[in-house]
């Protein structure tokens, strides 16, 4: 009778152990795939406990049918500027520059932060999104006395890239 009291309770001690192991190892795979979603979230400067609040720009000039944008050309001795070559002017109203261009939405936004950079604007914040060909990405860059906010859409439905620049 001992023995077979013994034996139950190796099993159930067995179990225990097999158990523990299953945790242990479920744990580390957990950490690991944690330590991976991390990594991701810095290269795409998106942090999960920090999210940004969206800033409102002040509406556009409505044009009436008769008003034309005007194509900017910009020149290489004028590297301050906002405007994003190529693009065309669709409005200009206090602060806020309402661009229009067809060029790649990554394409705009690396020239963009490049030119933020440039700017030596020192707390930086870039917010990328993509979702079902929808671009919508918001970036700012300020110093002591300059802020710049640029934030680039692209509807999937529509080839025209919108870029509202404000300083």
């Amino acid at each position: 009778m001992d023995i077979i009291v013994a034996v139950k309770i190796l099993r159930l001690f067995a179990i225990l152990i097999v158990l523990l192991i299953l945790m242990v190892i479920v744990d580390s795979r957990f950490q690991k795939e944690t330590e991976t979603l991390k990594k991701q979230n810095k290269e795409t400067k998106i942090s999960p406990t920090n999210t940004p609040t969206p800033t409102a720009f002040p509406s556009p000039t409505i044009f009436l049918p008769n008003d034309t944008p005007t194509p900017v050309v910009q020149n290489e001795s004028n590297n301050n500027t906002l405007i994003y070559p190529n693009s065309t002017v669709i409005s200009e109203t206090g602060n806020l520059i309402v661009l229009q261009n067809n060029d790649d939405p990554q394409t705009i936004t690396d020239w963009y932060k490049q030119k933020i950079e440039s700017l030596n604007l020192n707390a930086k914040s870039y917010v990328v999104t993509n979702a079902n060909g929808n671009v919508l990405n918001k970036l700012v860059g300020a110093s002591g006395n300059m802020e710049v906010r640029v934030e680039i859409i692209k509807k999937a439905s529509e080839s025209i890239v919108e870029i509202k620049v404000g300083k």
